[in-house]
């Protein structure tokens, strides 16, 4: 499954605009203008879905505080592209992975100056936070996409038994809790794993 992540904003002269993505190169220019042509139908916070030919978009529009731009807000989309469906619960941990990305941003009283990285009108001592800003806010994004795969990924049979034992809640019954050990059993064919439980 190929996946794309996306950050665009909204150009006080051009207008939306994709400002970053990742992986590198994986967005080309007519999907970086539908993506970024989505902003437009956006007019209140929250998450939202478009889909376009064979690829769907899962978008999170949201606003940051800033010193240089018009009302004092710089609007922002963040947008995760996929080429095929995804199923309803990693829609919902997609969306509130964009929330904790939103929140993140509207919590640092600087990060809007990455945005203005391309602007020939900074001036000079602008240059290093505007650059420190652009290299976190990079970062901030592609630690979200490999967050992302990591939840979007096909688990192996080993990692879904131990999501389960993680959860403890799951085996918790009206005669206590329940220990398990993981034991692997051998054939010709695969590694299969049953349960012992006792009662703690």
């Amino acid at each position: 499954m190929k996946t794309i992540v996306a950050i665009s904003y909204f150009h006080r002269k051009i207008g939306p605009l994709v400002f970053y993505s990742y992986p590198k190169n994986s967005l080309d220019k007519d999907l970086s203008v539908k993506i970024a042509n989505i902003m437009d139908q956006q007019f209140n916070e929250g998450f939202f879905t478009h889909s376009f030919e064979n690829m769907k978009s899962m978008n999170y529009y949201f606003e940051i505080h800033s010193d240089w731009a018009r009302g004092n807000k710089e609007m922002l989309m963040i947008s995760t592209v996929f080429d095929q469906q995804i199923l309803p619960e990693i829609e919902e941990k997609i969306s509130i992975l964009c929330l904790e990305f939103s929140e993140r941003l509207q919590s640092n009283e600087e990060i809007y100056t990455a945005f203005y990285i391309n602007d020939l009108n900074y001036h000079e001592n602008e240059k290093e936070i505007i650059l420190k800003n652009e290299t976190l806010l990079k970062a901030l994004l592609n630690n979200l996409y490999w967050t992302i795969i990591e939840d979007t990924r096909e688990k192996t049979e080993e990692e879904k038994i131990a999501i389960l034992m993680n959860d403890q809640h799951i085996f918790e019954t009206n005669f206590g809790s329940l220990s398990f050990e993981i034991k692997p059993f051998l054939n010709s064919e695969r590694t299969l794993y049953f349960f012992e439980s006792a009662i703690i």
